[in-house]
This record gives C-alpha cells, sequence and structure tokens, in this order.
C-alpha cells in the first residue's frame, strides 16, 4: 500500500532519507544514466530525480536544464498521486499557468511524473521529465516511466546496503546479484519500447542497442564488439542519402551539447525519424542516445493526403491547383530564359447530352477514357489537368509558337476522333480548345488563363473545334456578347427564375430545406445553362446584382412557405467575386431584415475554391455573417483544395460531399474512403454531412449506414418550383412519417 505523503510521520520519513543516503545531498551524476533512458523513452529533452522531507525539495539529478533554472515543477501534486501525474499544457492548467517556471524560462509547457515509493510504501521523492511543448505521454512511456522510478527505488536499496557488503565477502555477492537484476531492469526497459534505442560513447563507439533497434534495421551481424563496428556499415548500407546521416552524426561530436531531430529514408521505401540526446555524466560528455521511429505508414498518409489535394479524384489528373502552380513556374522560367509556351483550355462538345441521358455514372467514365487518351500524345514536360466538369487544361512547355500549339490540338481532336464505347453504347464526343500563349497574350497566370478561356468560348461558339486568343476577337462570341448584354436586363426586369431542391434528414426523415437554382429563359437561346450565364457575370461584374436578386426571391419564397406553416431553410450558392464583396455582409443582413427572416433560415454554400481565393476576406465574411446565426455549408467538398487550418476556423456548420463521390461509391472503394473520411471529419469539427447527387434508395441506405445526416438529390425529387415544393413536401411528409429519435448525440 503507497501512503500519502502528508499521513507519513516525519520522522520516519527522515529515517528513510537518511538510510538511502539522500537527505539534503546534493546533485549525484550516477542516475543520469536513467534519466538519459526517460528522456529517449519519453521523447522529452528534460528529466529530473526530486527529493522530500515533507518541508522542502531538493533534485538529486536533472538533464535538459541548467541548474540556475531552480524550479521543481508539479512535484508537490505528483507526491499525492498513487501512481502518476501529468499536465498536458501547463498555460491551460489553473494550477500552474501563472507560475514563474511556465511564463517565463524555461517556460514548461508539459509535465508528466511518478512518485518513487520504497517497499515500505513510504513516498519520498518524484521521477519527472518534462517538455517545453504541450504533449501527452502513451501508455506504453508511462509504464516505462514507472519502471525506472522502480529501478531508482531499488539502487537506493543496494546503495543501503553497499558498505557492509564491502566488509563480507557474501554479502559482496549478494550486492553484485542485485545490481545484475538492476541492469537486467535497464535491459527490460529498453525492450518494453518500440523505438530502436542505440547508444554510442564520446567516440561513437557503440555501447549498447535494443531489440527493436536490430529489428527495425534487420541487422544480420553478430551482437559481439566486433560487430558493432558492422553495424554502422549495415545501417549506412540502407540509406538513401547515408552522406547526409553521416555528416548529421560527425557534426555533433563539434557540438556534443546539441539535441537532434530529423527525417530519412531507407532505400526500401521506409521512413525513419531520428531523435538524439547528449549523455553527461558530472558534467562531461560521455556519450549520445539515439531513438529510431519508423514512421512509414505516417508519412505515406500524408503523401497521400498531399496527392489528393492536388489531383482529381475521379481522373486522378492534376487538378486547378496543382496546375496553377506549375504554369507559375513556368513563368518564372519563361521570363528568366526567355522561353514562350502555351496553355489550352478545353471544353468537350456534347458532354452534357451524355450526362443528361445516361446519368453521371457514365459521363464520369467518359471522362476518365478523354483523360487517358489525351495523355498518350503528351510529353513529359506537358502538363494535362481537369479543372472541374467536362473542362481539361493543358500546359505545353519548351518554345512553343502559335503554331505548335495548333498542331498539338489537332492531335487531341485526333486521338479523340474515334468514337468511346462504354457499356455496348458507343458515343461520339468533341472539343473545342482555346490557346493563349506567354509572352505574347498575357504574363501572369490569370491573364493567360482568361485568354485561353476566350479563346475556348470563342472557338465553341463559332464551332471551329481550335481558336488562338486574338485581341481583336475578344467579345466572347456572337452569342456570348448578346447573353453579356441581355443578362443584366434578365436581371432587373425578371427573366430568371428559381427552382429549388429538397434536402432530407436520413435520421428523421424530415425534410430539413432546399437549395434554390437560379435559371435564365433566354427569349432567343431557350434556357441557358447555369455555369455559362453565372460564369459571364462573374466576368461582367453582375454577379453582385444576381446574388443579391437570387437572396430576395429565396427569402421571399421562404416566407411564404412559413405563412402556409412550411419550415425549410434555404440555402444559396456563392462565388468568389461575391465573396470578395466588401459590402455583402451589409446587403444579405438587409435582406434578412426586409423579410423578417431568422438568419438560422438562411444557408450559405460556398465552395473550396472560394475559400481559398482569398482567406482573410473569406475569414471576415463568414465570421461575421457566422456571428449572427446564417450557416454555412461548404460545397462539392473533396474536389478542390482546403486548409484544414482555415476550415476548423470558419463557422461552417455543414460540409457538402460532392455527387462524383457519391455516384461511384457504390462500385468504387476509394471514392468510399473518401466518403467515410469527410463524415468523420465533419463529425469530429461538429459540423454535419450532406450529400449530393443521390439517385438510387441503396446509396441512401448505404449513407445512412455511414452516419451521413442529409441528402440532396434525383431521387429524392429533381429542383422545382416554389409552388411545387409545397405539393412535394405534403406528399412526403404522408409517405415519410417522421421518426422520433430519442437520446442521440448526432447532429441536427
Amino acid at each position: 500500500m503507497v501512503l500519502n505523503p502528508s499521513l507519513v510521520n516525519k520522522s520516519t520519513r527522515l529515517e528513510c532519507l537518511r538510510r538511502y543516503q539522500v537527505l539534503d545531498t546534493s546533485l549525484d551524476a550516477s542516475f543520469e544514466d536513467i534519466l538519459m533512458l526517460a528522456t529517449a523513452l519519453c521523447q522529452t529533452p528534460i528529466a529530473q530525480i526530486v527529493f522530500t522531507d515533507s518541508e522542502k525539495f531538493w533534485r538529486k539529478s536533472l538533464v535538459g536544464l541548467e541548474l540556475s533554472e531552480q524550479h521543481v515543477g508539479c512535484c508537490s501534486h505528483t507526491l499525492l498521486e498513487a501512481d502518476f501525474f501529468e499536465v498536458p499544457n501547463t498555460l491551460k492548467d489553473k494550477h500552474f499557468s501563472t507560475e514563474n517556471w511556465v511564463i517565463s524560462d524555461p517556460k514548461i509547457r508539459y509535465y508528466a511524473g511518478v512518485p518513487l515509493t520504497t517497499q515500505e510504501g513510504i513516498t519520498i521523492g518524484t521521477l519527472s521529465v518534462m517538455d517545453r511543448q504541450a504533449r501527452l505521454l502513451n501508455p506504453e512511456q508511462r509504464a516505462g516511466l514507472d519502471t525506472l522510478a522502480g529501478l531508482i527505488i531499488s539502487i537506493l536499496g543496494v546503495r543501503d546496503r553497499l558498505e557492509p557488503i564491502k566488509k563480507e565477502d557474501r554479502k559482496y555477492e549478494e550486492m553484485e546479484i542485485v545490481l545484475k537484476r538492476t541492469l537486467s531492469l535497464v535491459d527490460a526497459t529498453l525492450a518494453a519500447t518500440t523505438d530502436g534505442i542505440l547508444v554510442v560513447d564520446h567516440h561513437g563507439k557503440v555501447t549498447r542497442f535494443n531489440q527493436h533497434f536490430v529489428e527495425m534495421w534487420d541487422i544480420k551481424e553478430s551482437l559481439s564488439p566486433k560487430g558493432h563496428e558492422k553495424l554502422i556499415l549495415d545501417v549506412l548500407e540502407q540509406l538513401k542519402e547515408p552522406e547526409r546521416f553521416l555528416e548529421k552524426m560527425t557534426k555533433l561530436y563539434e557540438t556534443p551539447e546539441e539535441v537532434t531531430y530529423d527525417v530519412f529514408e531507407l532505400k526500401n521505401g521506409k521512413v525513419f525519424e531520428r531523435y538524439s540526446h547528449p549523455q553527461w555524466v558530472e558534467g562531461k560528455h560521455v556519450g549520445r542516445v539515439w531513438s529510431f521511429r519508423d514512421t512509414t505508414e505516417r508519412h505515406e498518409q500524408a503523401a497521400l493526403l498531399r496527392h489528393r489535394a492536388l489531383h482529381d479524384g475521379l481522373t486522378n489528373l492534376p487538378n486547378r491547383v496543382l496546375l496553377l502552380d506549375r504554369l507559375q513556374q513556368a513563368i518564372l522560367l519563361g521570363r528568366r530564359e526567355m522561353k514562350s509556351f502555351a496553355v489550352l483550355l478545353m471544353d468537350l462538345d456534347r458532354f452534357k447530352d451524355v450526362n443528361d441521358t445516361l446519368g453521371h455514372r457514365i459521363g464520369d467514365i467518359l471522362l476518365r477514357q478523354v483523360s487517358s487518351r489525351i495523355v498518350t500524345i503528351l510529353r513529359k514536360s506537358d502538363t494535362l489537368a481537369r479543372l472541374g466538369g467536362d473542362e481539361f487544361a493543358i500546359l505545353l512547355l519548351g518554345q512553343v509558337t502559335a503554331e505548335n500549339a495548333i498542331q498539338f490540338a489537332e492531335k487531341v481532336h485526333q486521338v479523340l476522333e474515334p468514337s468511346f464505347l462504354i457499356e455496348d453504347v458507343s458515343l461520339d464526343i468533341g472539343v473545342s480548345i482555346g490557346i493563349s500563349l506567354f509572352p505574347d497574350h498575357g504574363d501572369q497566370v490569370h491573364s493567360l488563363v482568361k485568354m485561353a478561356d476566350i479563346a475556348m468560348y470563342m472557338a465553341k461558339s463559332a464551332e471551329t473545334g481550335i481558336t488562338v486568343y486574338s485581341s481583336s476577337k475578344n467579345q466572347y462570341s456572337l452569342k456570348g456578347l448578346v447573353l453579356k448584354n441581355d443578362l443584366r436586363h434578365a436581371i432587373q426586369d425578371g427573366h430568371l427564375f428559381l427552382l429549388y431542391q429538397p434536402k432530407v434528414n436520413l435520421r428523421t426523415k424530415q425534410a430539413t430545406g432546399v437549395e434554390a437554382l437560379v435559371r435564365w429563359k433566354h427569349p432567343q437561346f431557350g434556357i441557358i445553362p447555369p455555369d455559362e450565364f453565372i460564369r459571364l457575370a462573374e466576368q461582367t461584374g453582375l454577379i453582385k446584382p444576381l446574388t443579391i436578386w437570387v437572396l430576395k426571391e429565396a427569402l421571399r419564397q421562404e416566407l411564404f412557405w412559413r405563412k402556409a406553416g412550411l419550415d425549410l431553410r434555404v440555402a444559396v450558392n456563392l462565388s468568389v467575386r461575391s465573396l470578395r464583396d466588401a459590402k455583402l455582409s451589409d446587403q444579405v443582413l438587409d435582406v434578412l431584415q426586409t423579410f423578417k427572416t431568422a438568419p438560422d433560415r438562411l444557408e450559405l454554400e460556398i465552395t473550396e475554391s472560394i475559400i481559398m481565393d482569398d482567406p482573410t476576406r473569406a475569414m471576415e465574411i463568414v465570421t461575421r455573417l457566422g456571428s449572427v446565426g446564417i450557416k454555412f455549408a461548404l460545397d462539392d467538398f473533396g474536389t478542390g483544395y482546403s486548409s484544414l487550418s482555415y476550415l476548423k476556423k470558419l463557422p461552417i456548420s455543414a460540409i457538402k460531399i460532392d455527387k462524383s463521390f457519391i455516384s461511384e461509391m457504390m462500385d468504387e472503394s476509394d471514392d468510399e474512403v473518401i466518403v467515410v473520411s469527410i463524415i468523420e471529419l465533419a463529425h469530429n469539427l461538429g459540423m454535419k454531412v450532406i450529400a449530393e447527387g443521390v439517385e438510387d434508395q441503396k446509396t441512401i441506405d448505404h449513407l445512412s449506414a455511414l452516419h451521413c445526416d442529409e441528402v440532396q438529390g434525383y431521387f429524392l425529387s429533381r429542383p422545382i418550383s416554389g409552388d411545387e415544393i409545397l405539393e412535394w413536401a405534403e406528399k412526403w411528409m404522408k409517405n415519410n412519417p417522421p421518426k422520433i429519435i430519442k437520446n442521440t448525440a448526432h447532429l441536427s
């Protein structure tokens, strides 16, 4: 039984401290080996042994701090614990956040300690580790720290019996046995850690290592002293960059006090972390402890996340982010070496017809086959990227002229000319290609992309297939010019209208809201696709009045539903340019006031690209609107590049999984993994998850099993008018009575 220090008789503790020869004693370097093991085991730079006689504390051994830094951390609290005491972050702990050793040097942020308790149950001190960074020990490290505390008590017991043993041979032999057991305990501690431990003396000669080190490095040589020399050679032979590894070790002999951390790669693809701490005895450098940890899996996961952030999930091609980065690098190289290059933007002809008639699944297969064909004609220096939908881009490097670019564009037409056979259906797809040249058409990323986009629009409008940008033809084609002039009147004169697509809660089966979708019925061209006129609105600066019109119309409809007894949250999409508008916040609040709409009945949908286009402005606007109760949803999540640091700071209440993942989820395990990851990420951040593009009951059932919160798609309803929503809602509630959910912690 361990006795509470406050209950132990003072004279009993003093007698125990005297017997162990540690009462009021100075630092003892013989304990530093144990402290070195503690720092290596726990991956902390600081460790100490402290004793107490109930009235005062004194250090017995210390590594990682100067002697002038006189504090004993949280030792008094550790003494009150039976086995282990830990402070993950001293700055956030009410007991320690104002202590001098926290707010000033040595600025301790982490503390973990175990009491030093004798076999009689008397606690006489503590063994503790500290760090200047907040953290937590894992169970293995905690157990190892407890083992080392027992080792210290064993050593004190040995000292207690050392003097009489020297006088009697028999007792001396018994002491040797105890010492051997103590060393065995050290070996057991080394064996208990999953890190590979290597100890060298100040000359660099190997003096000790554990079995995990042997296994990590697949050491085959004998473990005899001669084998130790071969051991280092075995390590170097396995490294991709042995020179860097050896150089680091050599430099440490010049700066023995340095604590180091680095990462290196082996020839077999494994990745190891290396942590090193000097070993001192009585102020003299006697060696160094190296610990190695296999982080291959963690680095592979990080590489996979980086790849996903920079590549299209459907085709595995570079995405817009990676293309723009490579384009920026090409511009810098072109300026420096006076080299020209070309940007080709491509839009598939008749692709919308494929999606509308055969469904998105066939459309996605077609996109993958298109990309596979184009890749076959690329050079190693070229980049093919998918920008989204059926839009692709190619970056052609090397002294490229207009003639060269046209010749390549003709190859693209040729490679796409043969029919695509998908599930016994023969499909013919054309392509419109716009070309811009550096430096003739611009020397900035945005200008080159814009000119190629204009040229592509001209190629599609004129049905020429290929167009090189020309400033004299910069009118977006005749149709584009007509639409540009008519869009302003359409906004002012009410030629636009809204359709609404419902969202349903998978748990309660209740309709929770709708997404407002703008449409334009042109008197000459008929229904204009939203992507076409919204892009035109952004190019002409009409996106601001268009956004406000949609907000007003959507909230006018929400008021009508509210009066009819139907409570639905209305979602409105925001574009990049809308979120750049400093007046947007005031305008949105004015519209809410006009229709007396509760802020939480409005949900604004933004995309990952909007956030990353101008993170600072996005943060300001979203934070202000979110503070009054307006909801925000992150649309098309997973198709672009997000910064998790911004995502967790913004008041996002929902994440919408892009339909490209949902449509393939039932057939592609990779897509299902992505969907599961997004759901877990969202729930961990306190957000709900909405799945778009749901087209069958099987998908709904699977999403429900994955704890997705809401769904939206053609299986529930196509986009319909505001009046039809009332009819739909009445029919839905009749066929799907709401479920009563009790004691649930899920997001609503």
